[in-house]
């Protein structure tokens, strides 16, 4: 899609260029970990290196009518620079704003975005929506604004560097870079500022832009996939997010992507670890993750493992080689070759197994990938399959109590144990367990941050201009304030629930609580934990009158302080399901409720069902969550409601699929159940990309996913057209070619 006025969202600065000048301040506390002495602020964390998104400056101005040059006037010996500071302006500012995704691999591409960056300001909306043909709507009033140069500025993770690439009117480019050592920072205040022609500041080789794509790229999935709610939202209202694998007018991103992974496989390890793993290696980093990623999402199987076998091919060490074979495996398990993966994954442990002391030690990173992917892989074929031939749930014990043995430092070993052992019913040992597991040293998600490590921005400064592009009236036009406002009215209980707001590491512990007592009742849960654990302000000196009690506690061990706060958040969403349950049960009799202190009714607003649909989720509680999205989804848009809707229908379609087989319904019966489910999953599908749209997202990897499922299950491209058809005729022609441009194209 062509870039549109409407849908740049921009920052009004507050002196010229100052978004530049704090971007080069900011590069040294992004190379933070570089310095001798750190520089006295927040410092990055794991991952953080990453850098920040791609910052796009803006140079523009209203020419005063008494100035009678114009650009044609310019003479290209001349400086851009100094035209422009010639001209008498009526007004001038720069503004910025933050953009990843665009395929940023060499300047000829971004210079091609920075003009659609300069003609949508200049040359009006050509959207059949808008009524502004010419000049830019800005803040309530049309402006015709001239814009004299904007600035691109992208990181180099690996080099820890900034990149620039500066155009001019007159199509003139400038391409430098910075580092933290810099001395021309203050002129960048001015807006201005000259570099020697012999600076070293102006070499930039290839690899310089290889390492800026890739980086992009890493930081892009990085941040979708460590979204602390898993909404895959924004934490910067005023960055542009662009689907990278539709950007591909000069070079096909997917690909250009899997093949230079090779190029930063070594230097993985820069790029930090999600926030559940407490230790990067080279062989879990978000750069394998991202390669990972990027592969599922374009199906290049086929590419990803010639790339792979290049890497083995030219490694010079033999055991690097055995390790490398994980992303062999890898490859395999998401491609849905599990029996080929489970069969190298045997094959490399017994490869390990027969190697020295040494060697070993030197593998046991591998190892333990191979260790966890098994077990993984066998608790899922175990759930699903009734093969005789599986490993019985006490060999798979066997195999988790070794992982926790050999990685107790790591969440997921004690995380996969505790399955195991709930799976088999030892609730008792499960918990043990889970009380092992070291959440304490937990990471922060990686999130998208602004230069300076700025969390807000003043209202005023900001313009959010609604898309007039791709218009569903109903979601586009939903007002942020009222349903912001929403959030004052409802029970501060609900709002407030602890669990409303779990990390990625705190939430599969819940989870498993979950899980414990869906085996046992709750009570019964308490009187394990009573019995098991002795606990944080019961621990201390026992008097001689309670020996029997301290020989009896002797045997117990210390309960985590997390863990016991997971008790007590759990506890607190069971009592307030509970009254919620009880309420709506009183309504559906048609009975009153009771005065103080059961005043609230649950007719609520789209916020209160929001809340009470995932609180229901996570309680595992699919029926109510379901009904609670439908309620709040009955009242506005809601982007939580329609995201968690997919796989609870998801998870519908395939019980139904499975009543056909077993003949408890006719296949035609079923055959119209699907229809309705898969035409609701793939409206849900589209709102989501309506309201992302919206708020500058043209990237979800959770869209892109569920409708390669749906297009995958129909024969790909053949429903492609259909459903591309069916969505100009419920929609219309603007929706549809969004979403066939930018995600069914990378669905199949």
């Amino acid at each position: 899609m062509l870039l549109n006025q409407s849908t740049i969202p921009e920052v009004t600065d507050d002196y010229l260029s100052q978004a530049l000048f704090e971007r080069q301040k900011s590069l040294r506390l992004w190379s933070n970990h570089l310095q001798e002495i750190p520089v006295e602020v927040k410092s990055p964390k794991d991952g953080e290196y990453l850098g920040p998104p791609d910052l796009v400056q803006v140079y523009k101005y209203l020419q005063d009518p008494s100035d009678t040059k114009t650009e044609s006037n310019y003479l290209p010996k001349n400086s851009p620079l100094d035209f422009l500071f010639d001209l008498k302006k009526k007004e001038q500012m720069t503004t910025h704003f933050y953009t990843i995704g665009i395929d940023n691999s060499d300047p000829n591409s971004i210079v091609s975005y920075l003009k659609q960056i300069k003609d949508a300001i200049e040359n009006g909306n050509e959207s059949e929506l808008s009524d502004v043909k010419e000049g830019q709507l800005w803040f309530g009033s049309v402006k015709k604004f001239k814009v004299g140069w904007i600035e691109y500025v992208t990181y180099d993770p690996f080099k820890f560097v900034d990149i620039h690439v500066k155009m001019y009117f007159s199509g003139q480019t400038s391409i430098y870079y910075s580092d933290m050592h810099c001395d021309f920072v203050d002129d960048l205040k001015f807006g201005k500022f000259d570099i020697s022609p012999e600076s070293k500041y102006y070499t930039i080789n290839e690899e310089f832009w290889i390492n800026c794509y890739m980086g992009s790229i890493i930081r892009l999935i990085a941040h979708l996939n460590g979204n602390q709610f898993g909404s895959e939202n924004n934490s910067i209202v005023e960055c542009k997010i662009l689907n990278p694998l539709a950007n591909d007018a000069i070079n096909n991103t997917a690909e250009m992507f899997i093949l230079n992974f090779k190029n930063i496989f070594n230097h993985g390890h820069l790029t930090g670890s999600p926030e559940d793993r407490i230790t990067t290696t080279i062989l879990n980093n978000y750069a394998i993750v991202s390669f990972l990623k990027i592969v599922e999402l374009s199906d290049s199987y086929e590419l990803a493992f010639k790339v792979v076998d290049g890497i083995i091919l030219g490694c010079k060490k033999g055991l690097l080689k055995l390790k490398l074979n994980y992303l062999n495996i890898k490859l395999m398990y998401i491609n849905g070759r599990i029996t080929d993966a489970l069969a190298a994954i045997i094959n490399d442990i017994n490869k390990i197994n027969d190697l020295s002391k040494q060697d070993k030690e030197y593998c046991i990173d591998y190892y333990s990938e191979l260790i966890e992917m098994q077990i993984e892989i066998l608790l899922e074929l175990i759930r699903t399959s009734k093969d005789a031939q599986l490993p019985s749930l006490e060999e798979l014990k066997k195999l988790a109590i070794h992982f926790a043995e050999i990685q107790p430092q790591e969440i997921q070993p004690w995380i996969l144990l505790s399955k195991v052992l709930i799976m088999d019913g030892n609730i008792d040992e499960a918990l043990v367990a889970l009380n092992n597991a070291p959440l304490e040293n937990l990471k922060d998600p990686f999130v998208l941050l602004r230069t300076g490590f700025k969390s807000v921005v003043e209202s005023q400064n900001i313009h959010l201009p609604l898309p007039t592009d791709v218009v569903i009236s109903e979601i586009t036009g939903l007002s942020s304030e009222e349903v912001y406002g929403e959030k004052d009215q409802i029970d501060p209980i609900l709002r407030d629930l602890p669990g409303n707001n779990l990390k990625t590491g705190y939430a599969k512990c819940y989870n498993l609580l979950v899980e414990m007592i869906s085996k046992v009742t709750w009570d019964t849960l308490l009187d394990i934990r009573s019995k098991i654990f002795i606990m944080d302000e019961e621990y201390g000196p026992l008097t001689v009158s309670m020996e029997a009690e301290e020989t009896e506690n002797k045997q117990k061990r210390i309960c985590s302080r997390w863990l016991d706060s997971m008790f007590m958040i759990l506890y607190k969403d069971l009592k307030y399901f509970n009254k919620w349950q009880i309420e709506l049960m009183k309504l559906t009799n048609g009975e009153e409720l009771g005065q103080e202190p059961d005043k609230a009714i649950f007719k609520g607003s789209c916020f209160e069902y929001e809340l009470l649909g995932n609180l229901s989720l996570r309680l595992n509680k699919k029926a109510e969550s379901k009904f609670a999205y439908q309620q709040a989804l009955s009242i506005r848009f809601s982007n939580i409601a329609s995201k968690n809707m997919v796989p609870i229908l998801f998870e519908e379609r395939n019980e139904l699929i499975k009543k056909a087989y077993s003949n408890t319904l006719s296949s035609e019966t079923v055959s119209k159940m699907v229809d309705v489910i898969d035409n609701q999953i793939i409206t849900h599908l589209i709102n989501i990309s309506v309201w992302r749209h919206r708020w500058y997202m043209e990237f979800s990897i959770f869209v892109i996913s569920s409708f390669k499922k749906i297009l995958n299950l129909y024969g790909g491209y053949d429903k492609m057209d259909i459903m591309y058809a069916e969505m100009r005729e419920q929609y219309n022609e603007q929706v549809a070619d969004m979403v066939k441009e930018q995600i069914l194209h990378h669905s199949v």
